[in-house]
């Protein structure tokens, strides 16, 4: 004899929202297509670091042991990059 099949939870929703055509938030139905709104933009621009795992292992014993992240450190670098070079630093930059 075959197990009777049980009732899924995501199946009831799919079928109330194929009714209705949407999602029902407070008695107004709201379209499924309708986006979030962006979040407004930052002051930063994102970049990715690859690192050797060694190089990371590393880093991560100095944050820890500066009780600090390894962004603190990486930031660190970068100013005294651009001040051996001749630049503002970090800091000085981020004020214009």
């Amino acid at each position: 004899m075959a197990k009777p099949s049980r009732p899924s939870l995501l199946g009831s929703i799919q079928a109330d929202m194929a009714s209705t055509g949407g999602a029902q938030i407070s008695g107004a139905v709201v379209p499924m297509t309708q986006q979030a709104p962006t979040p407004p933009k930052t002051e930063v621009v994102k970049s990715t670091v690859y690192l050797p795992p060694l190089v990371h292992r590393k880093l991560k014993e100095i944050a820890f042991a500066k009780d600090c992240k390894i962004h603190d450190l990486l930031m660190e670098g970068v100013t005294r990059i651009l001040v051996e070079h001749g630049h503002p630093s970090v800091d000085e930059l981020r004020q214009k």
